[in-house]
């Protein structure tokens, strides 16, 4: 597909249109004979490489180097997470109201089995209880003070929600049994993904090739610091173009966890913005976007893979979730189970089922997105331990 540079490095789409338009495909790299270049560079993906603290395989057990303890901690997480029992399927078609969810964005859990959606095409978010059920709701499309304008993230943290949206980080309190809006910070760039950790918020910034995390404060709202680095070579449409990606973190850790949306590695930065550890993916089905000498991108096709999401457990795990889709169109879901301290980890699970990608997970319950014509999401209720 050939689409104009420019339009290439826009905000995000829906999650079908994204991947759609934005997958990539593993053919060949360097400089064609036209001219043209394709992205990532041989050079830059041997720079990632070589700042690997870590090498991920698609093992499904623990790798070798992890001290026997670490290794039956992650053993144990992963079989608890593959024993799940499934539950209620939210936004099922034919409801009324509040059961029909029309573009979903994302999905964060709170207190009392609260899941929180972002409805990015009715601008609001929707709150289920621990059965599946929803049981309120607040936002519409606008630009008002409850509003929201093409909203990307949400993240909840007590009785907080904070949802972001181009420009603007809008921060609401539930009050009574309301949600009220308590404050709102200007953003400098767009955000992709946001975390919270020790109440500050960090968040993942789009087609920023130097400083992808940046710190907000919501008393002080100015920008505290930016850190990470995302493609760093080429010209800028190129550099933009590869520099997305998601962010996790959790109260009392200590990192904010960043993976590459269109490249083999997900790094981990202190809250200071050290980096503590980067790890690559082996396997990992590198595409190329091709530069060419007229202003164009041609956006990469199958055999593809993105990372879709990234989410850290409260057993410090992260979960990096990616979509795979081969030459002859199937598609499977890979989701890496990895250390958040280290990096360290392996393959949680391949499957072709449409419904495994994890958006969100707390002690007893994760969140996954079930493919399909429309926005569903399903409950997995996790055993205690």
């Amino acid at each position: 597909m050939l689409v104009p540079i420019r339009s290439a490095v826009l905000g995000r789409m829906s999650r079908h249109m994204f991947l759609l338009h934005f997958g990539i495909v593993g053919i060949g790299c360097g400089m064609e004979e036209d001219g043209s270049n394709r992205h990532p560079l041989p050079d830059a993906l041997r720079d990632i490489q070589r700042g690997a603290t870590f090498i991920l395989s698609s093992d499904t057990f623990p790798p070798a180097t992890m001290h026997q303890v670490e290794a039956l901690r992650w053993s144990n997480m992963r079989h608890r997470i593959l024993t799940a029992s499934p539950g209620p399927i939210l936004g099922a078609f034919g409801g009324e109201g509040l059961d029909v969810l029309g573009d979903l964005v994302n999905v964060t859990l709170g207190a009392e089995g609260r899941t929180y959606v972002l409805d990015s095409m009715n601008g609001r978010v929707v709150i289920f209880d621990a059965a599946g059920l929803a049981v309120s709701t607040f936002g519409r499309v606008g630009d008002g003070p409850m509003e929201f304008r093409a909203p990307r993230d949400l993240v909840a943290s007590g009785d907080t929600v904070m949802v972001a949206q181009t420009g603007l980080l809008k921060v609401f309190a539930e009050i009574g049994r309301e949600y009220l809006l308590q404050t709102q910070v200007r953003l400098e760039g767009s955000l992709n993904s946001l975390c919270v950790s020790g109440g500050r918020v960090f968040g993942s910034v789009r087609g920023q090739p130097e400083g992808v995390i940046v710190e907000y404060g919501l008393v002080a709202p100015n920008r505290r610091q930016s850190f990470g680095t995302g493609y760093t070579v080429g010209w800028r449409y190129a550099q933009q173009t590869l520099s997305t990606g998601f962010v996790a973190c959790r109260d009392g850790l200590g990192v904010v966890v960043y993976g590459h949306e269109r490249l083999p590695a997900v790094d981990a930065y202190a809250l200071d913005g050290t980096k503590v550890w980067s790890t690559v993916m082996s396997d990992y089905e590198q595409g190329y976007w091709t530069e060419t000498s007229d202003g164009w991108m041609v956006s990469p096709e199958s055999p593809r893979e993105n990372l879709t999401s990234l989410v850290m457990t409260s057993s410090d795990f992260v979960i990096a979730s990616y979509y795979r889709e081969d030459l002859d169109g199937n598609v499977t879901t890979r989701a890496y189970l990895l250390d958040a301290l280290t990096g360290a980890g392996g393959l949680l699970e391949q499957t072709d089922r449409g419904d495994r990608e994890i958006l969100a997970i707390s002690g007893d319950r994760y969140v996954t997105y079930v493919r399909g014509a429309y926005p569903r999401l399903r409950i997995w209720y996790v055993d205690e331990q």
